[in-house]
């Protein structure tokens, strides 16, 4: 199930020692609420039962197991205004799959800014960010992010603001086949020319026909300089520089930019042959990955704010408590070229459960092919003792991979797995994989 926000509530309150939070939608076993709250300087926090704190000293989550109460009343010694916002998020079963950005303040302002984001996951769908201020004027939240549980009373306002960042997509353009290529015909690829000869010369960029798709098979295969015959199927020094080729598929072919974002867009695609057809002048459909990093700013009353983001993402289907099969899994190659991946791990908590809020272990890679860091490939990491996975991220553009907030503590030798899995989703063949254990510093 995807993350999704459902529903949202604020609530303030002029001087008192207590607020009560009512439950926001309707929550079932597996969602979780989260409540974002303020109130005066000098006194204790009493969290609700079932309410656990963060490393956020304003926001506090609750995990459904069962039928929730209500309301949710926070409490504190000493009388003073507060105002808090909570919210459900659906497809969110536990912290594993969150991520804090710690909070900014200001003295006084009438803008208030979260943090900037930089995302260690790299797989956000749901960006949350809460604005609390001690002013009743209402806060706007910026008009990239859908406003939530807004309230404005007792010198007191609160909101959320919502957006989906969206993950970096590859262009991909079509070259399709009606029957035969003709002698001569012409499939243009980034200014990379692609001709079908009945008989080989061989000479550069020739490809022999054979037939509606064995031609098109062998099309792909100059594209990718792989699979067929070498200079009987095709002749290519080099494979395309800007895409690769998938398998052919009812007479067609995708071709698929090398990298992701819209730079691939530009990519060039042509024809000469009656049988022949191509889906557009140029590749389409790359996606820059936006909103997932830089700072979200509302307008506020002029006031003492605070104001911090809570990254979500819902794991892949079956991944967290997924079993590592073995230790001593063969490696499998899902690239042309054997995947190497490294880890550095270092930690110092007393935590003693796995949880992305507690503890302050890290673990950093990258995962590369060839000397080149590979991004959007799924990182899954397990602990050893129990053979679980208990976290998951995928690689940024260069490669790398962090996993934060680890505990130390869990068993005796502090052991994880990470490994790399096929780029195509959670997958039993493991690319590449390393054992370690954190340290104490």
């Amino acid at each position: 199930m995807a993350a999704s926000v459902s529903a949202a509530v604020g609530v303030t309150t002029a001087s008192a020692t207590s607020l009560a939070v009512s439950t926001p939608g309707t929550p079932v076993p597996g969602d979780t609420i989260w409540c974002a709250l303020r109130y005066g300087t000098g006194t204790s926090l009493v969290i609700p039962t079932g309410w656990f704190a963060t490393n956020q000293s304003n926001l506090y989550f609750y995990p459904v197991i069962s039928t929730v109460p209500s309301t949710h009343t926070f409490s504190w010694s000493t009388g003073n205004k507060a105002c808090a916002v909570a919210w459900l998020m659906k497809g969110i079963t536990g912290v594993t799959e969150v991520e804090v950005i710690p909070a900014s303040t200001t003295a006084s302002s009438t803008s208030a800014a979260a943090p900037s984001v930089t995302l260690t996951r790299n797989a956000t769908e749901i960006l949350v960010s809460a604005y609390l201020s001690d002013s009743a004027t209402a806060i706007t939240v910026p008009g990239s992010q859908t406003p939530l549980g807004s309230i404005n009373a007792n010198a007191t306002a609160a909101i959320i603001g919502w957006d989906s960042p969206n993950l970096a997509v590859s262009a991909t353009g079509t070259v399709s086949a009606s029957g035969t290529p003709a002698d001569g015909n012409t499939v243009v690829v980034g200014g990379r020319t692609y001709t079908f000869k009945t008989t080989m010369t061989p000479a550069e960029g020739e490809v022999h026909i054979n037939g509606q798709d064995g031609s098109m098979t062998n099309l792909a295969s100059a594209i990718n300089k792989s699979g067929g015959t070498l200079g009987t199927d095709y002749q290519t020094a080099t494979a395309n520089a800007f895409c690769t080729s998938g398998a052919v598929a009812a007479h067609i072919i995708t071709l698929t930019y090398r990298a992701t974002g819209t730079a691939g867009n530009a990519t060039t695609l042509t024809k000469v042959g009656a049988n022949l057809a191509v889906s557009g002048a140029t590749f389409s459909g790359g996606v820059d990955a936006i909103g997932a990093t830089g700072t979200r700013t509302a307008t506020v009353g002029n006031a003492t704010w605070v104001a911090f983001s809570v990254a979500y993402s819902s794991p892949p289907t079956g991944a967290i408590g997924t079993t590592f099969p073995n230790p001593a899994v063969t490696v499998a190659n899902w690239w042309t070229s054997v995947v190497t991946i490294t880890a550095n791990l270092q930690g110092s908590s007393t935590a003693v459960w796995f949880n992305s809020l507690l503890g302050s272990g890290s673990l950093s890679g990258e995962v590369t092919a060839a000397g080149i860091g590979l991004g959007g490939v799924l990182v899954c990491l397990y602990e050893r003792r129990t053979g679980l996975m208990i976290s998951y991220t995928r690689t940024a553009a260069d490669g790398s991979y962090a996993f934060y907030n680890l505990s130390t503590s869990v068993t005796t030798d502090n052991s994880f797995c990470v490994s790399a899995t096929d780029p195509n989703g959670l997958s039993t063949v493991y690319n590449s994989m390393e054992w370690d254990r954190l340290i104490p510093v």
